[in-house]
């Protein structure tokens, strides 16, 4: 099972939402989420230890307290259009230490991007630069609020782990 965890700021971003939900194309997994700024890359864990790690990342969570995080601008990036976020020292220790979690009480390894994390909320995917590249043609001029306020958590599952399958099993809200 794959497992990815996030800041769930899709309230905070409807009305960008709703400028993605406007584009003319039929297809974009990222409006199969909620908007959201990913804590770490998803990553897979055995079936036998799924719901242990679930638990985990949790526990781990809901002992957070809510922090402000700064959007910089809306980017193009590969096949991706995001909002970029500016690196905080919070965001490092919650990515960190989820990290440390996976790594020394399931063997799970951080994946290579995880060592050099850009925090981010994915707006447009697809596997053709062209499409994200209108994407971004569309979204760069639309206003991004100055600051996102992250108290609400989500962790998701894929079985396949492919964009567009995940999930959300758990919300937490903190504070």
């Amino acid at each position: 099972m794959f497992i990815w965890t996030a800041i769930d700021v899709n309230q905070q971003l409807c009305e960008i939402r709703k400028h993605i939900t406007e584009m003319p194309y039929s297809q974009n997994p990222c409006l199969t989420l909620p908007l959201h700024v990913s804590l770490k890359i998803s990553f897979e864990a055995e079936d036998k230890i799924a719901n242990d790690v679930i638990q985990a990342i949790a526990e781990y969570l809901s002992s957070q307290t809510p922090f402000v995080m700064k959007p910089q601008a809306i980017e193009c990036y590969t096949r991706v259009t995001w909002i970029s976020m500016q690196p905080s020292t919070i965001l490092e220790s919650l990515h960190d230490g989820m990290d440390h979690i996976m790594e020394s009480r399931f063997g799970i390894q951080p994946h290579e991007f995880d060592r050099a994390f850009r925090y981010h909320a994915s707006l447009f995917y697809a596997d053709d630069g062209k499409y994200v590249q209108e994407a971004y043609q569309l979204l760069k001029d639309v206003t991004v609020p100055e600051q996102l306020l992250a108290d609400t958590f989500v962790i998701g599952v894929s079985d396949s782990g492919a964009a567009g399958t995940y999930h959300v099993i758990k919300t937490i809200y903190v504070g």
